[in-house]
């Protein structure tokens, strides 16, 4: 196969195998217009999480299935986001370790890439298995294990349903320097999260193995080759990620490689997550069942004799309205909030409502990676510190303000702009206009428990999906 330079007008990786490596492939194309769609992973603004406090080294391949080659097929993509990311991430919130239990829960690779490439004509873009998967679902490995374009799909399947959607972490273009080295890590160090990540490699890789493990892409000459990876861990000492490839146990360190965090800038070029389901099923996420959501929310202001940021305690008041016990709060006050979400993929917004009706959405933001504004959590304890740890939120009127955030088992972006318009243009008072503006989405009121002490809340039901907690803050001159 002729084998295509990298660069081209919508920046392309193409695939191919080489001798070096013979009957194994690659198989990664990357479109940067197609990737800047993707709602980005959030970045956790965390007082506990942070990249300053992190450890040292960290290693996922343990949940990792029995190392498989792809051969000659150009199903990289496949491989990496539907045998090895999904598995690992499965395993870890399972907590399974034992490998003959985890080499029952891969999916396979190659019946997702036969659904999209039926004469297996060429490579995918890195998403593309998390989308097919996302929407059309896949089986498991054990059903359909084949690594060659002659075998035959299955007539009769019953499709799971593995994952509830996919983020990107990092885009080359828009994230230069270090930024998608610290996303990898995020997702690593506080989540267990595999990372698939596109990378551009050639010949010298192709030879790498068990005693010459560390990859070093200076050397290599002027072919290159786009290929669809597995980040599973890393060390902080060495600099360097672990990152597991599809080309078996005999090829590299037990089918894994080390590559440096400087290295890996200069080469990679995108990467995405999955977001699991708490349960997988053979239902869509967002078909019918039962809609089960949890959160908190918290307030913490910054004392001014000690500089220390100190939680304030919350009393319950009804229908998800909370106040605190101090009501006489100064304008110029800083302060902080705190959330937390109970499932995984949760969408969450953080926005306030001042005492002139006037709304202010201080979560998500359109910032950090550049990518598109995203407002699901990956994964479940996704805790954050709203605006961030290093800075603060004032309160800048005399008056009522309301703090607000939703929780929701669906997407929020599409509707938030027409939620804050009926917030605003509403009548009544405040907390019933929250409650109004959500309509059908407002999960019914009977199946919500909220705590009386703390601002957190659970619920199940079969009608709406979001719920809202809302702090009264009351402030003076």
């Amino acid at each position: 196969m002729k084998l295509t330079p990298y660069f081209t007008l919508l920046a392309t990786l193409v695939c191919s195998s080489v001798a070096a490596q013979e009957q194994q492939g690659f198989g990664l194309i990357f479109d940067e217009q197609n990737f800047s769609l993707i709602p980005r992973m959030p970045e956790q603004t965390s007082a506990t999480k942070s990249l300053g406090n992190i450890a040292l080294r960290k290693d996922l391949l343990q949940y990792a299935p029995s190392p498989a080659a792809q051969g000659a097929i150009q199903s990289c993509v496949s491989w990496a986001t539907a045998y090895y990311a999904y598995t690992i991430q499965y395993a870890v919130q399972h907590k399974i370790t034992e490998r003959s239990e985890i080499d029952k829960i891969a999916l396979s690779a190659m019946y997702p890439y036969k659904k999209l490439r039926p004469g297996c004509e060429g490579g995918m873009d890195i998403f593309e298995i998390a989308d097919y998967m996302k929407k059309q679902g896949n089986i498991p490995f054990k059903e359909f294990s084949m690594n060659a374009c002659s075998g035959k799909l299955p007539s009769s399947v019953s499709p799971i349903f593995p994952i509830i959607d996919y983020q990107a972490v990092f885009d080359y273009k828009k994230d230069p320097g270090n930024k998608g080295v610290q996303a990898i890590l995020q997702a690593i160090a506080f989540n267990d999260l595999p990372v698939i990540v596109g990378m551009e490699v050639g010949d010298v890789f192709a030879k790498l193995n068990e005693s010459k493990n560390h990859y070093d892409p200076k050397k290599e000459g002027t072919k290159k080759y786009g290929h669809a990876m597995t980040v599973v861990g890393y060390d902080l000492p060495k600099k360097a990620f672990k990152i597991l490839n599809s080309w078996g146990g005999n090829w590299g360190q037990q089918g894994c490689f080390w590559i440096g965090f400087e290295d890996f800038s200069r080469i990679a070029k995108a990467g995405i997550i999955l977001i699991l389901p708490e349960e997988v099923t053979q239902a869509k996420a967002e078909t019918g069942g039962m809609t089960k959501v949890g959160g908190v929310f918290g307030f913490q202001y910054l004392d001014e004799k000690t500089s220390d940021f100190v939680r304030a305690s919350p009393a319950y008041l009804s229908n998800g309205v909370y106040e605190l016990n101090k009501k006489d709060w100064k304008v110029g006050q800083a302060f902080q909030l705190l959330t937390n979400n109970a499932r995984n993929g949760m969408s969450m917004c953080v926005f306030s409502i001042n005492s002139k009706g006037k709304s202010t959405v201080h979560w998500p933001r359109d910032k950090d990676f550049g990518l598109g504004t995203g407002d699901k959590l990956p994964v479940r304890g996704f805790d954050m510190v709203i605006p961030s740890p290093e800075s603060a939120l004032l309160i800048e009127e005399v008056g009522s303000d309301y703090l607000c955030v939703f929780y929701s088992n669906q997407t929020l972006m599409p509707h938030l702009q027409g939620i804050l318009e009926r917030i605003e243009n509403g009548k009544g008072d405040i907390p019933s206009r929250i409650r109004e503006s959500l309509g059908s989405k407002l999960m019914n009121p009977t199946s919500i428990r909220y705590e009386a002490k703390e601002m957190r809340f659970s619920a199940a039901g079969n009608e709406g999906d979001t719920v809202p907690l809302i702090l009264k803050i009351e402030s003076v001159k």
